[in-house]
C-alpha cells in the first residue's frame, strides 16, 4: 500500500529537495490516513536512530503532502524550485 524510505545523512541534492524521509502511498489507498501514519512511525525510527530534527519535502502543488507533514509537526522552512518542480522544505523537530 505505500512506501518509505529514510535517508541517515543528507547531500546536497538531499538538504535541497529529497530530505530525510521520502514516503508514496498507492494511488487506490490514499485519503486513508496510511501516509500520516508512515510519516509518524518514520520519524520514531529517526528518533532511537539518534536523529533530533529531520527534513521531509513534498512538491508545492501537493496539497494533500504538506497537510501530512504538518499534522507531524512539520515546520515550513522555505521553497526551492529545481528543474521546474518548486519543493517545499519542512523542519520537523523529534
Amino acid at each position: 500500500m505505500g512506501v518509505v524510505q529514510i535517508r541517515h545523512q543528507l547531500n546536497e541534492h538531499l538538504l535541497q529537495v529529497g530530505g530525510h524521509i521520502g514516503y508514496s502511498v498507492a494511488s487506490d489507498e490514499r485519503r486513508k490516513g496510511y501516509a500520516t501514519e508512515i510519516l509518524r512511525l518514520s520519524l520514531e525510527y529517526c528518533q532511537r536512530l539518534g536523529m533530533s530534527r529531520v527534513l521531509v519535502t513534498c512538491d508545492k502543488s501537493y496539497a494533500a503532502s504538506a497537510k501530512v507533514i504538518q499534522a507531524n509537526g512539520g515546520v515550513l522552512e522555505d521553497e526551492v524550485t529545481c528543474d521546474n518542480v518548486t519543493k517545499r522544505r519542512y523542519w520537523i523537530q523529534i
